[in-house]
């Protein structure tokens, strides 16, 4: 079996599980008990914590563990919401956004924000021209991710921070759960406030990220019960699961350089793959790595997806959170795909388990899969 739906999730590395598996049966008391096995967990939650935000260029005290990165995105938002909107009711976002943020908004919208959707060019880049155009005095939040889940879009993030701290107070969030396997992530560089951050999308497990909160920001917690994650994460912390995506930060920082040389190869074959089958690749050439889109109208993405599973190969459709909606993907609807193109879209994401012997193997089925698929439409 080839697996390359890598930006739905990835294979738990097994130095992460072993974390898990050792913290879990060593360090299993809640930190924040009084006694010596809730000092040893405290003591290991902190250690966690000090490593994250080494590797993000931060302080502790700037990281809130959470559940993942659709929480982390929630609490960002709705946390902001509250704690800032008598600054002002105005939100600017971009349309290719995870529904972990279009969502939120939406949300916000029906309560009375005013939300402004950035204009995109055909890959989904924002200008950060228009983020200048877009910003109001009552602006409180600009929220724009770092790399498409579908597209592999990169954003201009530093440019787009730099515009949003010159010309108005608003806060800067950015979603940066697909950008971490692939590029260092650092806050200020993009003189973001906020940075979501979730562990299985780089080898770590699941049900674990973060979201950084930039010193002298303000948000108020999504539920209440307890002071955990200075009270913006009340309940009881899970410390094998951060420390274990304390070892996959580790892991990834140690592996990125040889991972995107190898994904940038890989990449490669498949564009030749997708050419000579006939498609048309939907992916920017200077989008991440890891993400490649392509369409093969007139076949379903569904059907693809489908006949490569017989053959071993596994890809996907979009985001893994709205692929069993039957409505067109926001993303390329957003971009201005066509219906045809939108009905044939399939991604393939790479991760570090993947070989290059693998994407050849692969690039063979889905040249081999289209060919057969368009003999029968035909």
């Amino acid at each position: 079996m080839i697996y390359l739906d890598n930006s739905a999730t990835t294979r738990p590395d097994p130095s992460v599980l072993e974390a898990y598996v050792r913290a879990s049966q060593e360090v299993f008391a809640n930190p924040a008990s009084l006694h010596v096995l809730g000092a040893r967990a405290e003591q290991l939650l902190g250690q966690a914590r000090t490593q994250a935000a080494s590797f993000l260029g931060v302080h502790p005290e700037e990281i809130v563990f959470t559940s993942g990165g659709t929480e982390a995105n929630n609490l960002a938002l709705f946390g902001a919401a509250e704690a800032y909107g008598g600054r002002g009711r105005h939100i600017v976002v971009s349309p290719i956004e995870h529904p972990s943020v279009r969502e939120p908004i939406a949300e916000l919208r029906k309560s009375g924000y005013d939300v402004t959707e950035l204009p995109v060019d055909r890959f989904g880049r924002v200008d950060p021209d228009a983020v200048a155009r877009a910003l109001t005095p009552e602006t409180m939040m600009v929220s724009v991710m770092a790399v498409n889940n579908e597209l592999g879009t990169v954003q201009p993030l530093a440019a787009i921070g730099r515009t949003v701290k010159a010309k108005s107070r608003a806060l800067f969030h950015v979603d940066a759960v697909q950008a971490y396997a692939v590029q260092e992530v650092r806050p200020s560089d993009w003189q973001a406030d906020l940075v979501t951050l979730s562990a299985h999308k780089w080898h770590g497990p699941k049900g674990v990220g973060l979201l950084y909160v930039r010193r002298g920001v303000r948000l108020l917690p999504l539920f209440y019960g307890g002071g955990q994650e200075q009270g913006l994460r009340p309940g009881t912390v899970n410390v094998p699961l951060i420390a274990a995506m304390a070892r996959a930060m580790r892991l990834t920082e140690a592996a990125r350089a040889e991972a995107v040389a190898r994904f940038q190869r890989m990449n490669a074959m498949l564009r030749e793959a997708v050419e000579a089958a006939g498609g048309t690749v939907l992916s920017p050439d200077d989008g991440a790595p890891h993400i490649l889109a392509a369409a093969f109208p007139p076949i379903r993405s569904e059907t693809l997806i489908h006949a490569l599973a017989e053959d071993g190969v596994i890809i996907s459709t979009r985001s893994a959170c709205t692929s069993k909606s039957g409505a067109p993907s926001a993303v390329l609807r957003a971009v201005g795909a066509s219906d045809a193109l939108s009905r044939s879209a399939v991604r393939i994401s790479f991760g570090r388990d993947n070989t290059e012997a693998e994407v050849e193997r692969a690039g063979a089925a889905l040249i081999a899969a289209v060919r057969r698929l368009n003999a029968v439409v035909g």
